[in-house]
């Protein structure tokens, strides 16, 4: 998959980035999102405090707040390889982008982990 991003250059790297350096960038972003976003999700659908929500919302803003540490491994690779700036401009951007990632990947995991624990893995009550 790393080779696949590197060659189509996903948030904008086609055009900033020369082949070898988004083939490293994807590799970092798959490596750090890869093991961040699923182990959040987890804390996140386990949260007393989301399952307030209920389970349509609690995918919802699991995604959301899974994908905030792949959105920091994304930033931080900005600043290394397109030494772009903090000025609060493009942040969200790919937050939102990773989000749309983590929102799939919650919904996968509840699955999961409702085929592995029984209909009361993420209990409301």
């Amino acid at each position: 998959m790393a080779l696949l991003f590197a060659d189509i250059g996903p948030f904008s790297t086609v055009a900033d980035l020369l082949f070898w350096e988004r083939r490293v960038s994807w590799m970092i972003i798959k490596a750090g999102v890869g093991f961040l976003m699923p182990v959040l999700s987890m804390v996140a659908l386990q949260s007393p405090y989301l399952a307030l929500f209920g389970v349509a919302r609690r995918l919802i803003l699991t995604g959301i707040v899974a994908g905030l540490p792949g959105a920091a491994v994304v930033f931080l690779l900005d600043l290394v390889f397109r030494k772009a700036t903090i000025d609060g401009t493009g942040q969200p951007v790919p937050w939102l982008q990773v989000s749309a990632i983590g929102i799939p990947l919650s919904i996968l995991e509840f699955a999961r982990a409702a085929a592995c624990h029984g209909a009361t893995a993420f209990d409301d009550g």
